[in-house]
């Protein structure tokens, strides 16, 4: 049987302190809890995190949309007030484009827009904003032009000169049932305005395409290059439906948004780009790492320094204890051989 002497066991297979064996076995599972739970930590927040991005990019998108709807609502008050005034009409009809001109640098100082014209019935601008379309400018290409020409009011997103891709909303001149021309008004989406607000109130990356080529991005060098993501293409131009998912846009990954945008016939001529770079999440991710892994090493310290006190208590217990049972073992033996002894004196 073994005994105790001086914290070792004695007679067993090793002579191995049991501090030593307390110590290790303790400081492994402090390590190993500790350890764990900082990686599984880890793992929860970038989930959690991931899921917070994803979130924000939808609700982000679906901001931006709302965005573009209002500013569509608000041209077709424009258009709509400008093309039914009596004056304008009658200017159409006596061919005064003086007064056209005159009614185009008023809208020009009280409403808020890019560019504006009033076109004949042939979709060539008779006067125009400031900034904007010029006189004599063919504007018969676009959708909403065309549409507002043949007496139905029509809103679009399409490039029109000088705006590469804008928001569209034309509206016809009627003299009685005759259409006798258009209002056209456009907001430009590839000015500063819409984009730096996505990116600046939303953290997000925000690009403009007309059809599948990027005409303004918050991504630099960007501008310009065509969409190769064949998925994307399918599910949002083709199909009309928005693509949720990771892409690569320059050999970085981005959880993105596409969102298709379309004429009032439902046609796809472009999509609005929201996205935020995974790398801000690994970022964070990796920071937060830092953090948890210093604090477990912390925690394994102070542990192990706690354990090693309550290990010495514990072995000085032991001791006593042990002390304790020799000197108790030691008198009993010393009655035994007495109460030998006085029985073989008695025989």
């Amino acid at each position: 049987m073994a005994n105790i002497e001086n914290n070792n066991w004695v007679g067993g297979k090793k002579d191995v302190q049991i501090a030593t064996k307390l110590t290790g076995l303790i400081g492994g599972v402090i390590i190993l809890s500790c350890f764990i739970i900082a990686f599984a930590s880890i793992f929860v927040f970038g989930r959690r995190q991931l899921k917070t991005t994803e979130d924000l990019i939808e609700h982000t998108a679906q901001g931006a949309q709302r965005v573009m709807v209002d500013w569509s609502v608000t041209l077709n008050g424009y258009a709509a007030i400008s093309a039914s005034r009596s004056d304008v009409v009658e200017a159409f009809l006596n061919g005064d484009m003086d007064a056209l001109q005159s009614f185009a640098r008023e809208y020009d100082e009280v409403l808020d827009y890019e560019y504006m014209a009033f076109v004949d019935t042939n979709g060539v601008v008779l006067a125009g904003g400031a900034d904007g379309f010029s006189k004599g400018t063919n504007l018969s290409f676009s959708y909403a032009v065309k549409k507002a020409l043949m007496g139905t009011s029509a809103s679009s997103y399409e490039p029109i000169s000088p705006a590469p891709y804008g928001v569209v909303y034309a509206y016809p001149v009627k003299n009685g049932n005759q259409t006798i021309g258009a209002a056209v008004f456009v907001y430009d989406l590839t000015t500063e305005d819409f984009i730096t607000l996505m990116q600046s109130a939303y953290d997000v990356e925000c690009t403009i395409f007309s059809n599948d080529v990027r005409v303004r991005s918050t991504i630099p060098g960007v501008e310009g290059t065509t969409l190769d993501n064949k998925s994307v293409v399918s599910t949002v131009l083709s199909s009309g439906n928005t693509f949720k998912g990771v892409n690569k846009i320059k050999g970085d990954d981005y959880y993105s948004i596409y969102t298709p945008l379309t004429n009032d016939d439902g046609t796809v001529t472009g999509m609005l780009f929201i996205a935020k770079s995974l790398k801000s999440i690994e970022a964070i991710k990796y920071a937060t790492m830092r953090v948890v892994i210093l604090i477990a090493v912390i925690l394994v310290i102070v542990l192990m320094v706690a354990s090693s006190f309550f290990i010495r208590w514990l072995m000085w217990r032991i001791g006593n204890v042990a002390k304790q049972l020799e000197e108790m073992a030691s008198g009993e033996a010393e009655r035994l051989k007495l109460a030998v002894g006085q029985k073989f004196k008695r025989a």
